[in-house]
């Protein structure tokens, strides 16, 4: 039995490595909202850590207006969701130099309990989150017609978040750099929403 649970996971991991920017997207959008594949140093320092936002699409106002207000709940949902995380998971934050260092209390997945003793730290922690996910950059969509909902990919890492200036730009347009840059059209009802999936190219930076 240990052979086989091996040599399964030897070809899902097989999988994973030659998934497209694309596929993943989609393989998060799947998953559903909140912070997936947070990978730490052994020093439990936060590597990089993927945050997903999902939002219902109402077309009652017409294409451009629902997807428009769906990307924006699409995008508080994942920062909500990074700053929840971020309270239940981090053990401290500081900044060195131009780079923001998140220490983890575990491996991101488990919670630790916290004592009286790290009151202080925890609030600390809480303070810095808000500031911290200026840091999320949008690097992937995915438009599902039948589900009717959007889902919105963000990326945190360190060196992410020393170009928060440049992430905020591409957070404000709501849509990933380098791909289809085109809006909805501005007429209520044109065409149905079509299921796509977008993705940056910097993907995996």
């Amino acid at each position: 039995m240990s052979v086989i649970a091996l040599a399964c996971s030897s070809v899902q991991a097989a999988d994973r490595s030659t998934e497209t920017s694309e596929q993943i997207v989609k393989r998060l959008a799947d998953l559903g909202p909140g912070v997936h594949e947070a990978k730490t140093e052994a020093n439990g320092k936060l590597k990089s850590v993927k945050v997903v936002g999902q939002a219902r699409i109402s077309t009652v106002l017409g294409k451009t207006k629902g997807l428009e207000t769906a990307q924006q709940r699409a995008k508080a949902s994942a920062q909500q969701s990074f700053i929840e995380w971020i309270k239940l998971n981090v053990k401290s934050i500081s900044v060195s130099g131009d780079e923001t260092i998140i220490t983890l209390e575990g491996d991101g997945n488990t919670v630790k309990e916290q004592g009286k003793g790290s009151e202080k730290a925890t609030n600390d922690v809480t303070t810095e989150a808000a500031g911290i996910i200026r840091g999320l950059a949008l690097v992937g969509k995915h438009v599902d017609a039948d589900g009717g909902n959007v889902t919105l990919v963000y990326a945190w890492s360190p060196a992410r978040a020393a170009q928060a200036a440049e992430a905020a730009a591409i957070n404000a347009d709501d849509r990933p750099a380098g791909v289809d840059g085109a809006k909805p059209g501005s007429k209520p009802g044109e065409s149905p929403v079509k299921t796509k999936t977008t993705a940056s190219p910097d993907f995996d930076h």
